[in-house]
């Protein structure tokens, strides 16, 4: 009796944590000695900190919030079968990517349409272009002060911090003064975007980098990678 409480506990703090990032931040930070378990049962091995793998089954994790409902019964069960499947799909992609870049180019998506990225992995000399955009990509951040590393660590996870950071990107790519303020002077114009958006300025800071990275590949020549983030665009 005592177990299925708290079960159902989990099941309600999974519902509240959708859409709530400081609520996500902790059910993440209690669950993660689970979320590593799960991925390391799957991959039948341990999972160190900070690892690709680690990442993969904590953005499962992040992915099974978003689309859970109590109909789909315990949480935790349902979280472990999208860790599963999310890890298998990551070694398949890996196998493909490992040679070219240090980092799968979906770790810097909103919505990555699936038959899409399949068509530009298929193309003739699809991979090496890609690496080449991305090299290309890093130094046009290099006045940002970011890498390409640090995309996946600063990309939002809960889906009402994706649409926040969607809406920022949308008001800079539309506005030419405002890109060219934040390319000119390396920074995100943090002031002129909260007043014009109601993105709160917590949230564009805490995600600058991700903003920046997006918005760069929108208003620039990647023709590539723009798929990856093709759903940022209004239009």
């Amino acid at each position: 009796m005592e177990d299925e409480k708290k079960s159902r506990l989990i099941d309600e703090m999974a519902i509240s944590a959708a859409g709530n990032e400081e609520v996500l931040e902790q059910f993440i930070l209690q669950e993660m000695p689970y979320i590593r378990a799960c991925a390391g049962k799957t991959l039948s091995r341990h999972i160190n900190n900070e690892s690709e793998e680690e990442l993969l089954a904590l953005e499962a994790f992040v992915e099974a919030v978003d689309s859970y409902s109590f109909d789909k019964g315990s949480f935790l069960s349902f979280a472990k079968l999208v860790i599963r499947r999310r890890l298998i799909d990551g070694l398949r992609k890996q196998k493909t990517m490992e040679n070219i870049i240090p980092m799968d180019p979906a770790d810097i998506t909103i919505n990555k349409d699936k038959n899409d990225t399949a068509s530009l992995l298929e193309s003739e000399n699809s991979e090496e272009k890609i690496a080449d955009e991305i090299e290309m990509l890093s130094d046009s951040l290099k006045k940002y002060a970011v890498a390409f590393s640090d995309l996946a660590a600063c990309s939002p996870k809960a889906k009402k911090t994706k649409d926040a950071c969607k809406t920022a990107v949308i008001y800079i790519t539309e506005n030419d003064l405002v890109f060219y303020e934040m390319a000119n002077s390396g920074q995100l114009p943090l002031k002129t975007i909260e007043k014009n958006t109601g993105v709160p300025r917590k949230i564009l800071e805490r995600h600058r980098k991700y903003i920046i990275a997006v918005t760069e590949i929108l208003k620039g020549k990647y023709p590539c990678l723009t798929p990856y983030v093709i759903s940022m665009k209004r239009r």
